[in-house]
């Protein structure tokens, strides 16, 4: 008898602790959020430097990118990442120096489930919109080039996650609400070699950090009954980055002038979600979720056509892939040179 009641007291330790783990990989979903901001930073860059390029101008952008995440190197989720969104920029010139002032706003969503690895059958849905607001400034001498890009981020997200058959911890739908702030730094060098066939090759490295906070949020229970919340304590990804590449590009005097960009990209951050259950209570875990996409191998192809009276238009298409990672981007940029 005490042999059984003593197995019946381990399994009710034992299996809400199993669950709680199992939820951490669900709820882990919501790190997602975290390439979000990487995507609309890179499209910011990309921006930015487009409009430093063309000296004294006003640039409105248009961008359209698409993440899709697997559960390959070790996360318990799965996820499709879509962002929609416009850009604005001023940008000014002094002889050889250029700055400007830029922003972005975007509405994104987030559609996750299990991976391979994890046994709960679950959906996360992620609705979200927020925007960036940065400074860059560029400095040409001879053959070399630096230019750099500083700024913050602010995105509000509303979440719903719910387990589906064959679960094996089926529950009612849970809600969320959380805002995300970020920090970001860009700098790039850059080499111009010069043909006699107006083509320019430009090889380039970037050196940057990324910062992206979650604050605290609770998941709720939809029907409002007591439930297994979590309490998501904190979760953050910080890193260092790194990019280099190469661009090719037409730059003699002509309408259509095409270009070219490869580049290796690596992010050096990771992610760590703290979590706690109010029911049943358990103490808070620190839970590491791998933040793939660290290793990108990216290529953009895109052109800029010069209409005269000091309007242009441009266009890049964007491809990203790696360990567990691929992505495509489209930005469309309109600047008006005075």
């Amino acid at each position: 008898m005490k042999f059984y009641l003593s197995c019946l007291i381990c399994l009710a330790l034992v299996i809400p602790t199993f669950l709680a783990a199992q939820n951490a990989g669900d709820i882990g979903s919501y790190t997602s959020t975290v390439f979000v901001e990487r995507s609309q930073i890179d499209s910011l860059s990309s921006f930015a430097g487009l409009g430093l390029a063309s000296g004294q101008s006003f640039d409105v952008g248009f961008g359209y990118h698409s993440v899709s995440l697997d559960g390959e190197s070790g996360r318990l989720y799965e996820a499709d990442i879509k962002n929609t969104g416009g850009m604005l920029g001023y940008f000014h010139q002094w002889d050889r120096v250029s700055a400007g002032l830029l922003a972005s706003f975007a509405t994104n969503k987030i559609e996750a489930g299990p991976s391979a690895d994890n046994n709960n059958s679950f959906s996360t849905d992620i609705d979200g919109n927020g925007f960036q607001v940065a400074a860059a400034a560029a400095k040409d001498w001879d053959n070399w080039s630096l230019n750099g890009m500083i700024g913050i981020g602010n995105r509000s997200y509303d979440g719903l996650r719910q387990f589906v058959p064959p679960s094996p911890n089926p529950a009612l739908p849970k809600s969320s609400t959380l805002d995300t702030q970020s920090f970001f730094f860009r700098a790039t060098l850059a080499y111009h070699f010069h043909t006699d066939s107006d083509w320019t090759f430009k090889p380039f490295l970037t050196a940057g950090f990324e910062s992206v906070e979650t604050d605290a949020f609770e998941e709720i229970d939809v029907s409002g009954n007591a439930g297994d919340e979590a309490d998501v304590d904190s979760f953050q990804n910080d890193g260092a980055i790194v990019e280099g590449g190469v661009a090719i590009l037409y730059t003699g005097n002509a309408t259509f002038k095409p270009v070219l960009i490869v580049s290796y990209f690596q992010n050096l951050g990771n992610s760590e979600l703290d979590l706690s259950w109010e029911n049943p209570p358990l103490p808070a875990q620190a839970t590491q979720i791998p933040n793939p996409g660290q290793s990108l191998f990216k290529g953009d192809l895109g052109a800029t056509a010069d209409f005269g009276n000091n309007w242009s238009l441009s266009g890049l298409f964007g491809y990203q892939n790696g360990d567990s990672y691929s992505g495509y981007g489209v930005n469309v940029v309109v600047d008006y040179a005075f």
